[in-house]
């Protein structure tokens, strides 16, 4: 295998692996991080399969210019270097991500056919199958919950808990399990929500494996009336 020596040849290199590094960037910031990616080699691969997929429709698309450029690529680019930049930011950065934030991003005119086509090619897996590409339950909960209420049994007859809306958050692989809940509550010996905290601004809490965290689409207060989210 033969390795770049000069630094043009670098930057040829890093302009052929880019697309692949800024789709894989992406997916994680998008999608978050999966079981695969505790393995540099695996995150390696992704991006080195990506970058040979997105530089073969490149090239296929742009079959003329490509084959000037290979005849003499100093010369294309020195003669050309502005429309050589417009085309590596274009093809390189904002096409990877595009795609990325179109497969992985909740985009609802996507979600439905994507959805359609992955139970058409695994017809027999399970909900839990389909979800082993998370790490763990908890980064699954991340994906999955949506507002509501939430509760964490710390000891017995002991709660913590209240609103979890758009203020609020989860960890996520690699870190370990912690959650901030932005508005709290205070919650009676059975976990019943009885009143919000005056004056609190959120409540953080590192979860141990001997916590139980329920969440809720409502909950009801000491009076048994439900409170919802609006």
């Amino acid at each position: 295998m033969t390795f770049p020596s000069t630094s043009f040849q670098v930057v040829l290199y890093l302009a052929l692996l880019v697309p692949g590094v800024v789709f894989a960037a992406s997916r994680v910031q998008l999608r978050g991080p999966r079981a695969a990616d505790r393995s540099v080699a695996a995150r390696v691969l992704e991006a080195v399969v990506a970058s040979a997929i997105f530089d073969s429709i490149y090239a296929i698309l742009f079959h003329e210019q490509v084959a000037v450029a290979v005849l003499d690529v100093r010369v294309f680019v020195a003669t050309n270097v502005i429309g050589v930049a417009i085309a590596f930011l274009a093809c390189g950065v904002a096409v990877p991500y595009v795609v990325a934030w179109a497969v992985y991003g909740q985009v609802p005119i996507l979600e439905k056919p994507l959805t359609s086509w992955e139970r058409l090619i695994r017809p027999k897996l399970t909900r839990s199958q389909e979800a082993n590409d998370t790490p763990t339950a908890w980064d699954y909960g991340n994906k999955t919950v949506g507002e509501g209420w939430v509760r964490i049994r710390i000891d017995s007859g002991v709660w913590v808990g209240g609103l979890f809306d758009e203020g609020s958050r989860f960890s996520t692989y690699p870190e370990p399990r912690d959650i901030f809940i932005a508005q709290q509550w205070k919650l009676g010996p059975t976990g019943e929500f009885q009143s919000a905290v005056a004056g609190s601004q959120g409540v953080w809490l590192a979860v141990k494996d001997e916590y139980v965290v329920e969440w809720l689409q409502d909950q009801e207060d000491t009076d048994g009336k439900h409170i919802t989210v609006e």
